[in-house]
């Protein structure tokens, strides 16, 4: 698949993923719809939905045939096992898939266990002189260079190496601060990032029975719920009976088990999204004593279900984590990057 044109004003998202989708696939696929400005590639081996908006790419491949493009561009045997371990070759994405996406001046990678918002309150930084944009693996913008489709090669102090995170079966977060991130900021690429507190993003803690935001130490403390109206998301938390709001880009839901109470999707243009569960959006006003009643005990006892499965990947770390130490690496390397404290999972 190649095109024409030069893509100058657009963005393409590759995304490799194979396996069993979200079981809310259908409104990240929504949320992406309402984003006209990005052109998904989604590589799978999953049966093409029906219905997919035009600036979705459904392209039909094998897990092997992924793992032939990455080593291709490898000198030694790498190792790509699982689908998960994908994680690792994100920054290779640019390089990897270059016969799709040569016509674009920017390409991402992130997940797919998000909401997408209205992302030109990320995508409008494109604009200016930026080679690289967000730091963590959910979603970030690389400038479609030949300099930064091969800045995995480079080796800097105080991070992984590509030989590190693809000659293991381990998680390196390669696609994050331990890895790109820094290998970025040290190569002195022209970075935008965002400062916690300030994001424009919602990353959800993945260990609390609310949803917390991750990095923010003020409101992102609190509990929080977020609505989809027609592209718009936004996040909602109370602080002394008073609901304050913020619109953000996206919210990543990583980790948490959710469950879909929504009707019809395809028709279905607002819906609410609590701890657990996506909602219908009834026409009321979001209040503080809401806001409290979505983070009950039920979703407590849900959460500590999933502890069970944290603990389990937490003792898969450590050896990873006492490698990172010899070497002065964060576990993921976030924390250190945003100038926060050092990582705990």
């Amino acid at each position: 698949m190649t095109f024409n044109l030069r893509r100058t004003d657009r963005v393409a998202f590759v995304v490799p993923y194979f396996g069993k989708l979200p079981n809310y696939f259908n409104l990240w696929l929504k949320s992406a719809k309402n984003n006209p400005r990005v052109d998904v590639f989604f590589f799978t081996d999953n049966e093409e939905p029906q219905g997919l908006s035009k600036n979705i790419y459904w392209v039909k491949t094998t897990f092997a045939d992924v793992k032939a493009r990455a080593q291709s561009l490898i000198e030694f045997p790498i190792v790509l096992d699982q689908p998960y371990k994908l994680v690792d070759y994100k920054p290779l994405y640019g390089a990897m898939f270059q016969d799709y996406i040569s016509d674009y001046d920017w390409w991402a990678y992130g997940d797919i266990d998000t909401i997408w918002g209205n992302l030109e309150l990320i995508l409008k930084r494109t604009e200016g002189k930026y080679d690289k944009m967000l730091d963590l693996g959910h979603l970030t913008l690389i400038r479609n260079s030949e300099r930064m489709n091969s800045l995995w090669h480079n080796k800097v102090e105080g991070a992984w190496t590509y030989q590190d995170a693809l000659k293991s079966d381990l998680i390196y977060h390669f696609d994050e601060g331990g890895g790109i991130s820094f290998i970025a900021k040290k190569s002195e690429c022209k970075i935008y990032s965002e400062v916690p507190g300030k994001m424009n993003f919602a990353d959800v803690c993945p260990f609390n029975p609310q949803f917390e935001i991750a990095y923010d130490s003020g409101d992102g403390k609190l509990p929080h719920v977020f609505t989809w109206r027609n592209g718009v998301l936004t996040g909602y938390w109370a602080k002394a009976d008073k609901v304050d709001c913020k619109e953000y880009a996206y919210v990543h839901l990583q980790k948490n088990k959710m469950q879909v109470a929504v009707g019809d999707v395809a028709s279905d243009n607002v819906f609410l999204i609590v701890p657990n569960k996506f909602l219908p959006l009834e026409k009321k006003d979001i209040i503080s004593r809401f806001i409290e009643s979505q983070h009950s005990e039920e979703v407590r006892e849900v959460k500590n279900e999933q502890f069970v499965k944290h603990f389990i990947n937490y003792l898969k770390f450590l050896k990873f984590k006492t490698k990172g130490r010899k070497r002065d690496i964060p576990l993921n390397g976030n924390e250190a990057y945003f100038g926060t404290e050092e990582a705990k999972y």
